[in-house]
């Protein structure tokens, strides 16, 4: 949900394209694997939330980059 409380696409969130052409394939996406998991920690006393997370990066090519 976004901060007005309406539904958002999970793609729209965990992934963007990274340049404005239409062709391009390059883009960042959020990774979520059992090997690579998402983790989200909230500390009471601090008010303090963490989210930790793994990502992809994709040239224009659409070649993974790390």
């Amino acid at each position: 949900m976004d901060l007005d409380g309406a539904e958002v696409d999970r793609a729209v969130i965990l992934k963007r394209c990274a340049a404005p052409v239409q062709n391009s394939l390059e883009r960042c996406e959020v990774l979520v694997l059992e090997e690579k998991p998402m983790e989200l920690k909230f500390n009471k006393p601090k008010e303090l939330f963490e989210l930790n997370f793994h990502y992809g990066y994709w040239n224009p090519s659409g070649i993974p980059q790390h």
